[in-house]
């Protein structure tokens, strides 16, 4: 006779066992199909958006892209998808402290790197905001792996520990190369443009500019700024 594991006073092939399954399997196909739709209707937003018999499909769905620039609007997808991801990790390896950690840190870094990739949102303090968020809890979750009782990892954490200080020892070392190179050709060769160091594109320089002498002029005694 064997036990659930997270309840062990419920049996296997009992009668609480089998409502447990039942109702489980029941959440889990409402969660689906309704992260299903939505993905379905973010990738027939742009036809419905075209076609006036479609709008209310929009209207109906526009939950989902609400807030997102116009490049992004699919970004609703995975943000309802990440909170259904955060609960497997006590699931799947549910005595397994390391593994929990490490499914955990996978998706929150899968999150942020798409957040950063995309920035998707149209006020710009609010994905500085989400950015913080995440990193925030991304360190809480790598930061939970040095309470972890020694011995306690199984060969799979072990190997993605390894293969994380790698990839972040690679990508320190890249950048850094990638400075030195940058600077030595801007400041020995006096090329205005390296090939290593991002450039800040001119409508961004631009918008820097304005705002900063707007902000200088607004502390000006006597002045005030214009609306524009």
């Amino acid at each position: 006779m064997h036990s659930v594991r997270q309840y062990p006073s419920v049996f296997c092939d009992g009668a609480g066992h089998a409502s447990m399954m039942l109702i489980g399997g029941i959440l889990m196909t409402l969660v689906a199909g309704f992260l299903a739709a939505c993905a379905w209707a973010v990738w027939r937003m742009p036809y419905w958006t075209l076609k006036q018999a479609k709008r209310h499909y929009v209207a109906a769905f526009r939950f989902v892209k609400e807030g997102y620039r116009l490049d992004s609007w699919w970004y609703g997808v995975p943000v309802l998808l990440t909170g259904p991801l955060l609960s497997l990790p006590g699931l799947v390896a549910a005595d397994d402290p390391a593994s929990q950690m490490v499914l955990t840190t996978l998706i929150l870094f899968a999150h942020l790197l798409l957040l950063l990739l995309c920035w998707p949102w149209k006020v710009p303090v609010v994905n500085v905001i989400e950015t913080v968020a995440v990193s925030g809890a991304l360190f809480s979750a790598i930061s939970a792996g040095f309470f972890l009782p020694p011995g306690s990892g199984t060969s799979f954490s072990r190997a993605f520990a390894m293969l994380t200080r790698t990839v972040v020892a690679g990508a320190f070392c890249l950048v850094s190369v990638m400075f030195v190179c940058g600077l030595i050709e801007c400041k020995c060769y006096g090329r205005s443009q390296c090939r290593f160091v991002p450039q800040v594109p001119r409508v961004q320089q631009d918008c820097l500019l304005t705002t900063g002498s707007r902000f200088l002029r607004s502390r000006e005694p006597g002045t005030s700024e214009e609306p524009s």
